[in-house]
């Protein structure tokens, strides 16, 4: 539950954030399914559930949808590569979208670039760089997160910084932390209030032989009660 725009969006900037800290230690080749192959989970104790499905294979789109009672959650995957001989640079093409059932306000946003180093020799790391620009379509107002990447400013390359603004440009709070541990927001006005919007769970025991796995992407295996792991065998 948020009180405004402002604080909606001040969350949306976390959560823009939030998602990479799951590359550090997993540097595999992603999933890829078939085309037409279809996902879905269901968590009715946190009340939502999410659907996602393979559009199309050459080149790999993914579609997924999720819905809550107060909000849904969509998102089209593409990227694009660029190779450079020690490393490879992933494009996200696609949009992630939010919206507020309770006032249909429809933000949008992109996501940062992300460069893994070290292809053929070294050990595999990742970071991620660019601006993500989150929007409230209905309102005008948006926020600005910014990546930056290891070759502008070495060990600090898991820092954002950003801003949320108002309708006429004029900026509220700030927004500051690190992907891979937390993002707070302090206000502008520089009464040194600040609030934490997200920190990172502790990683799983041996994280290192779970492919670095977190308890939301162990979940991702679960069966629900409901389906027998029999007729599953004799579909594939």
């Amino acid at each position: 539950e948020c009180s405004d725009v402002l604080e909606t969006l001040s969350y949306l900037s976390a959560f823009s954030a939030s998602q990479w800290v799951t590359t550090l230690g997993r540097h595999s080749k992603p999933f890829n399914p078939l085309l037409g192959e279809t996902f879905e989970y269901v968590r009715p104790d946190l009340g939502y559930y999410c659907v996602t499905e393979q559009v199309s294979h050459h080149p790999p789109v993914t579609a997924l949808h999720c819905e809550a009672e107060k909000w849904t959650f969509w998102e089209e995957y593409k990227l694009d590569l660029k190779f450079r001989g020690q490393w490879v640079r992933v494009l996200p093409t696609g949009l992630m979208h939010f919206k507020v059932k309770s006032t249909q306000h429809h933000y949008s946003w992109n996501k940062p670039h992300t460069v893994i180093h070290n292809l053929i020799f070294g050990s595999l790391w990742a970071d991620h760089e660019g601006e993500v620009l989150i929007r409230n379509h209905q309102t005008g107002h948006k926020a600005v997160v910014v990546f930056s990447s290891y070759s502008k400013v070495g060990s600090k390359y898991k820092h954002v910084a950003g801003e949320v603004f108002d309708p006429t440009g004029k900026a509220k709070y700030h927004i500051s932390g690190t992907w891979d541990e937390k993002i707070s927001r302090t206000t502008v006005s520089g009464d040194s209030q600040s609030s934490l919007l997200w920190q990172a769970n502790p990683a799983i025991p041996k994280a290192e032989e779970q492919f670095g796995f977190t308890m939301f992407s162990l979940s991702l295996n679960q069966l629900d009660e409901g389906v027998k792991l029999d007729s599953l065998v004799a579909v594939c």
